[in-house]
């Protein structure tokens, strides 16, 4: 064989071959790449499997089908597939970006899916304008967002305009009166030890009329001592404070002055309470229905002046205290949280403000369908809930320096965000409810709630979501504690379990 021709038969050859190659390279493409974004520099945590194994590390990539992670544990990166993941927990940096503390916070609740009662995201941030067709606010995590009002069933107005605490948002600002550590923070939470007692506290400059209010979980029973009106913060036991204490599902209230206990405070009133004595003849308050669950929401609103301390769960009264001789000039400003190691409990969206003297009433989504079933004449937009339990029916305009523009049947109204408490959107606008999507991933705020996104794309510090409501926007990751996957299959979400700490 001669050498040109040789040499034509190799190049044949080769073609061939490299066409072969690129075909087959193309075939094994998946029809959308799989490979969402590039190695990430920043996003760290834990994989939690559908087993009930964990492995904790640097996610390198995310696929709609699978995961890349590099761990210490680990001899080289290992890429697991997504059909066996559950979650996914993210570590946290200490770093969210922190909202406007002098701004309302609107929580949007979405119309749920496929009617799933009681399974309803929400998206945050503080109010901007509201049109016919959507809700624009500012969010701290996803920058300014328009939502559309058809997915939304109802709209919760938290003011935080005059809050003197909003946290927790660190342990830098507390003083540590213990020798050991009895507190940490971890995701925007105050987490007491399991060994050892703590007492930190914060010069909160409390006034005489106060507002407390706090989420509290615990892992066997409610247990959490607060020293109100402390006349010394840096002292674990200073001379002259009220001592409110939650001892296993009982309150109790004593008054300290110049370091003796005084006996002037008594129970008031109680509300499906026992009311008992122990051993040494003082009151002890057993609630008729047990805590057969593990968190609560408690409010106290305390008027020193008149030794006023009325109690709260849930929204609803469970106590009031009467001191019969307040002694106010001893008393200080400052607050200190106590635990018990053996009572490890766990604070979230600690609250502290001047109380107007206002007790709240328990007005919830009954309230409304109450209002909706009663034969009245049909007033077309929304069902308004202020404040201090007043409601009224109207169209929300606009929204303008703090101030909401209202249509009603008889005037129009311009009343302060900060007055209004809720709004039942769903009378005013057909209800739509969100498309449920495969690659739907559930976040979890760090502090309360989640909403479901469809993921689209990771970067270093945000990820791209989708959702119908609000469109494609980038979310930044700490804003977020937690991600669940598959959240749509039933035999994933039997295996879930809720948060640890």
């Amino acid at each position: 064989m001669s050498l040109p021709i040789f040499k034509l038969i190799t190049s044949t050859l080769c073609l061939i071959l490299s066409s072969l190659s690129l075909l087959a390279i193309q075939e094994a493409k998946p029809k959308e790449d799989p490979v969402i974004t590039n190695p990430l520099i920043s996003l760290e945590g834990s994989i939690h499997f559908d087993n009930g194994d964990s492995i904790s590390g640097k996610i390198l990539n995310w696929s709609k089908s699978n995961i890349s992670v590099s761990s210490p544990d680990l001899l080289e990166p290992v890429t697991f597939s997504n059909s066996n993941i559950l979650k996914i927990t993210f570590n946290d940096n200490q770093t969210t970006n922190k909202a406007n503390p002098h701004l309302d916070e609107t929580i949007l609740i979405m119309n749920n899916r496929d009617n799933e009662v009681g399974k309803n995201g929400m998206i945050r941030g503080s109010l901007v304008d509201i049109t016919p067709q959507k809700i624009k606010l500012n969010t701290a995590y996803a920058g300014e967002i328009s939502v559309m009002r058809k997915f939304i069933s109802k709209m919760e107005i938290d003011p935080k305009k005059g809050y003197l605490y909003y946290g927790p948002k660190s342990l830098e600002h507390w003083h540590n009166n213990s020798l050991t550590k009895g507190w940490k923070f971890e995701n925007n939470s105050l987490i007491s030890s399991r060994t050892a007692n703590g007492n930190i506290a914060k010069n909160i400059n409390l006034p005489d009329q106060t507002s407390i209010s706090f989420d509290l979980s615990w892992k066997k029973s409610p247990y959490i001592s607060l020293f109100l009106y402390s006349s010394d913060h840096e002292m674990a036991r200073p001379d002259n404070y009220y001592k409110l204490s939650l001892d296993r599902g009982r309150w109790l209230l004593n008054k300290y002055i110049d370091g003796r206990r005084v006996n002037t405070t008594r129970i008031l009133k109680e509300k499906k309470l026992l009311l008992r004595k122990n051993a040494f003849g003082r009151p002890r308050i057993t609630p008729l229905k047990s805590f057969n669950k593990l968190h609560a929401q408690y409010s106290i609103y305390i008027d020193k002046t008149k030794g006023l301390f009325h109690i709260y769960q849930n929204g609803s009264k469970l106590i009031s205290f009467l001191d019969a001789d307040p002694k106010t000039k001893k008393f200080g400003t400052a607050m200190h949280l106590l635990n018990n190691s053996r009572y490890p409990v766990r604070i979230k969206n600690l609250r502290i403000s001047k109380w107007n003297g206002h007790i709240p009433n328990k007005i919830n989504e009954k309230t409304f369908s109450s209002l909706k079933d009663a034969k009245q004449p049909k007033v077309e937009g929304e069902h308004i809930l202020l404040k201090n339990g007043d409601f009224l029916f109207g169209k929300i305009n606009k929204v303008d320096n703090g101030l909401v523009e209202i249509e009603t049947k008889h005037a129009p109204l311009k009343l302060p965000l900060n007055r209004l408490r809720s709004i039942d959107i769903t009378a005013s606008i057909k209800k739509e409810e969100p498309i449920k999507d495969i690659d739907d991933i559930k976040c979890y705020y760090k502090d309360k709630g989640w909403v479901i996104l469809k993921l689209i794309a990771l970067g270093e510090k945000s990820f791209t979501a989708y959702h119908q409501a609000i469109g494609e926007k980038k979310f930044n990751y700490n804003a977020f504690k937690r991600i669940d996957l598959n959240i749509y299959d039933e035999e994933a979400n039997s295996k879930r379990k809720p948060d640890t700490w």
